[in-house]
């Protein structure tokens, strides 16, 4: 098939087809780039600017983030601290009946004139019953104390989580 039948076919002009850039490729600002990359893995491309522009290369920041990322250059993704905890955590096994698993969380709130209490409210994962219905735990011993007696009344669970 002809150049101009092809061109034609897909409807494209054929300065289009025979077009070749005259932009400078920058091949020496895009090697000192991907060696800076190499040996600071934590530098962006305004960091590699600023050690570009100390060694004598005069670019805009457009510029520079444009070959950093026709290079393939990028910084790692590192996930924060507090995702890192997250995706650490241990999973929680299924209940697969009562008195397997417990959900511990302590609550504290105020009352209307003013007096503050701390609760530790103990939770059957598998019935959603409470193990422990009111009483208010003011040390940690007490809330020791109150699990204990918890667990003497009902059989004691395989799992106790705290959340």
């Amino acid at each position: 098939m002809s150049e101009r039948r092809a061109c034609a076919l897909v409807r494209q002009a054929r300065s289009v087809y025979h077009y070749r850039s005259r932009r400078d490729p920058r091949t020496e600002i895009r090697a000192r780039m991907r060696e800076i990359a190499a040996a600071r893995v934590r530098y962006g491309y305004r960091k590699i600017r600023v050690m570009l522009q100390r060694e004598g290369f005069e670019l805009s920041k457009k510029v520079v983030y444009r070959l950093y990322r026709e290079e393939g250059l990028s910084l790692r993704y590192r996930p924060s601290r507090r995702r890192r905890m997250q995706a650490t955590r241990p999973i929680h096994s299924q209940a697969i009946g009562p008195n397997v698993a417990w959900s511990l969380d302590f609550v504290a709130d105020q009352l209307s004139r003013g007096k503050r209490f701390r609760a530790l409210t103990v939770v059957d994962v598998f019935t959603r019953g409470a193990g422990c219905r009111g009483g208010a735990a003011a040390s940690l011993a007490r809330c020791r104390r109150r699990t204990r007696a918890i667990a003497t009344e009902s059989r004691s669970p395989r799992i106790a989580s705290l959340r």
